[in-house]
């Protein structure tokens, strides 16, 4: 009979614990196919930089967010490929309530609280791309967390 309410106890206080924890979505916006950069690929590395830095992932609108810009263009000489270079944005947000006005200026749509910030210039080989961006990505996601207090 102990061993079932320490384990109740334990699991209750787990489930608390995990409550407390800090959560953000992961959205992804960008393109990035044309270099190999796939979605999936930078969803899965924005949420295990997240979880190892021990940040839940929420699925709620209303949670703040990390934001990922991945924008790849191909480097021509000619009518030929030759390379890729890859603009990568990190930030923490969330929206802001109320709404704030500056001097009469009111946005005409929703507005957000950037908490963290970061990001890099990447270029290199098609074929090099996609590793430097997931390792990069890790990095920024990294270097933004740093700067919140969590």
């Amino acid at each position: 009979m102990r061993i079932k309410v320490a384990a109740i106890l334990l699991a209750c206080s787990a489930a608390s614990f995990a409550q407390n924890k800090p959560a953000l979505r992961v959205v992804v916006e960008g393109e990035g196919l044309e270099c190999g950069i796939k979605r999936g690929a930078i969803e899965s590395s924005a949420t295990r930089a997240l979880t190892s830095h021990g940040i839940q992932i929420s699925t709620d609108a209303k949670d703040p967010y990390l934001y990922v810009n991945v924008n790849a263009y191909r480097v021509m000489q000619g009518s030929t490929a030759v390379g890729c270079s890859t603009r990568l944005g990190v930030s923490v947000r969330a929206a802001s309530a109320p709404e704030p006005q500056v001097r009469g200026f009111k946005s005409k749509s929703a507005t957000y609280v950037v908490l963290c910030e970061a990001g890099r210039l990447l270029s290199g080989s098609q074929r090099e791309v996609p590793a430097a961006v997931t390792r990069s990505l890790e990095e920024d996601i990294k270097h933004c967390l740093a700067q919140l207090s969590y």
